[in-house]
């Protein structure tokens, strides 16, 4: 950045992931940013917020702004039918006659009382129509995995975008007809709670919505390590209401929908008839049940938006596997691999792998030394190509070293998203991996012509 500012750059060519030309740039200001002015502004400032962590550890030191001049929109293959512009969206209001359209976006699969909500949504005012707006930004597989190693495009658990699409169009029917449509917003969550929900308010406008639903926690990555909420619960639902009239763009303020099986009927939390009981499920209760494959009730969800996501989360004795194993070299860990891989092969179908950190360096790693940054990379590749056999369902045992925490715990995220994950530490003494080491590698590291390896 230095070196066009030095150059006086005016213009920058900006490409999509597979290098096509999307836009040029303007240049206007180079300058370096006050972070923790940033952070403050935009996030809160918690040290802990996942964005924060992001501005902090891995944003560049240097910013560039300036005037974008579009060549074309960045290419999307999947939901086509569903990815409209604002100009696109604005026309399809026009020649429907809706004047009065409410928004709502959610990253979740929708459940009876997103189903509700949006119900109540557009009982407002007979005029009332609704656009289930949901973001679903893809990214290619190089790029998410550096994300996610960084922040995580959304938070742990959370359904991909190809899932949620599918389960949204399956409920579509349900709506009454003529007043609801369906559409993807090229979005990818920051979980910035209050200024994130003004953020969307100014999409949704863009778009021609007249109305927008914000509820609990809109845009909030959760709690803390101290189980303190980032946000109020509220705090970015009233952000957004307290400017609607500067937005341009009037927010419905719902409570919380829970179901009365008394009345087998949803109320919201406000409302709650005197004396009657509620039931609700969590989002990690329901992830837990799609993951063990338990009952998930009638009243929680459609039977045709669980039949979706049972398909894309199969039983445990049906989904993929990673062990890592770790600890000092000549510890055994590839001994209890290759036990692992011909004991597993021999009581199940499912073809089990294994990737030793060794031979594996000689393929994938050949760019790479052995500092503290390039031994965390190295594992996060190995964690990378495991959660890829998980995801296909497979076994896969990783005999590494892995000696920083950074890297285990991005093995930990990745695979566990897509399967299960264990995590074996091979408390071998040192004198122990002395007598084993075939290698000759501690007498290597003795004599001292090893350094900054491990």
């Amino acid at each position: 950045v230095l070196e066009m500012e030095k150059k006086g750059v005016k213009e920058i060519l900006l490409r999509d992931n597979e290098y096509n030309s999307i836009a040029v740039l303007e240049v206007n200001d180079i300058y370096k940013p006050d972070k923790h002015l940033e952070a403050h502004a935009v996030f809160g400032g918690d040290s802990e917020h996942p964005a924060v962590v992001y501005l902090h550890q891995y944003t560049k030191s240097m910013y560039i702004g300036g005037k974008l001049h579009g060549f074309q929109l960045p290419l999307h293959y999947d939901h086509k039918d569903l990815r409209k512009t604002p100009e696109e969206m604005r026309s399809i209001f026009a020649n429907r006659g809706w004047h009065k359209v409410v928004g709502f976006q959610t990253r979740n699969p929708m459940h009876r009382a997103h189903f509700e909500l949006t119900k109540k949504a557009l009982q407002i005012d007979p005029e009332m129509n609704l656009l289930v707006h949901p973001g679903a930004l893809h990214f290619s597989t190089y790029y998410y995995y550096y994300y996610y190693y960084l922040i995580g495009m959304t938070k742990p658990g959370d359904i991909d975008h190809h899932t949620r699409v599918k389960c949204y169009r399956s409920i579509m029917a349900k709506y009454p007809q003529g007043r609801v449509d369906l559409a993807v917003c090229p979005l990818a969550m920051r979980m910035g709670g209050p200024r994130e929900a003004i953020w969307h308010c100014i999409i949704r406008k863009n778009y021609g919505l007249t109305h927008f639903i914000l509820g609990r926690d809109h845009a909030g990555p959760a709690y803390n390590s101290k189980n303190v909420g980032f946000y109020g619960p509220y705090d970015a639902r009233d952000a957004a209401v307290k400017h609607e009239s500067e937005l341009g763009i009037k927010c419905l303020a719902f409570e919380q929908m829970l179901y009365c099986p008394q009345d087998d009927t949803y109320y919201s939390q406000d409302q709650v008839p005197e004396g009657r009981s509620v039931l609700q499920l969590g989002g990690m209760e329901v992830r837990e049940r799609l993951r063990t494959g338990q009952d998930i009730p009638e009243w929680f969800s459609f039977k045709e938006a669980v039949s979706i996501l049972r398909e894309q989360h199969p039983p445990r004795h049906k989904q993929g596997l990673t062990l890592l194993l770790t600890g000092l070299p000549a510890s055994g860990k590839s001994t209890l691999a290759n036990a692992l891989r011909a004991k597993l092969m021999e009581i199940q179908n499912r073809r089990v792998t294994i990737l030793n950190e060794s031979n594996v360096r000689n393929i994938i790693s050949t760019d790479l030394g052995f500092t503290a940054e390039h031994c965390n990379l190295h594992i996060c590749r190995l964690g990378f190509i495991s959660s890829l056999v998980a995801n296909a369902g497979g076994i896969i045992i990783v005999s590494a070293i892995a000696p920083y925490n950074e890297s285990r715990e991005f093995c930990r995220q990745i695979c566990s998203d897509v399967g299960g994950y264990v995590q074996v530490f091979m408390s071998t003494s040192l004198d122990t991996c002395q007598i084993r080491d075939t290698k000759g590698l501690y007498s290597v590291f003795r004599q001292g012509n090893v350094c900054n390896c491990f």
